[in-house]
């Protein structure tokens, strides 16, 4: 039961940090593929978060690993894209490989 909780907690995390990405770090060679290499990132720290919740704790160091980069990747981003018309064109990017990931 402990590790239900634990694997819950993390998903959590995982959930609440992709909306902070989205939120705050909107901005990534080429605005296009800088979106859709962040969004790749976070999906792929999703996913082994979700398959840690569903019982592969193995996955939860990999999955953290992933979301810290992504979070790396997105602070580059963010001093890179300072335009409100670049934020606005990687948010769209972003978002769209997003649903990709569902």
């Amino acid at each position: 039961m402990k590790s239900y909780s634990l694997n819950k907690s993390v998903f959590i995390y995982i959930r609440f940090f992709s909306l902070f990405l989205l939120i705050s770090c909107s901005q990534g060679g080429n605005l296009e593929s800088d979106a859709k290499a962040l969004a790749e990132l976070q999906c792929r720290a999703l996913r082994l978060t979700q398959e840690a919740q569903e019982g592969d704790v193995s996955r939860l160091q990999e999955g953290l690993k992933l979301a810290k980069e992504a979070a790396e990747l997105a602070n580059k981003f963010k001093k890179k894209y300072t335009s409100e018309q670049d934020t606005t064109q990687f948010s769209e990017v972003y978002l769209r490989e997003l649903k990709k990931c569902q």
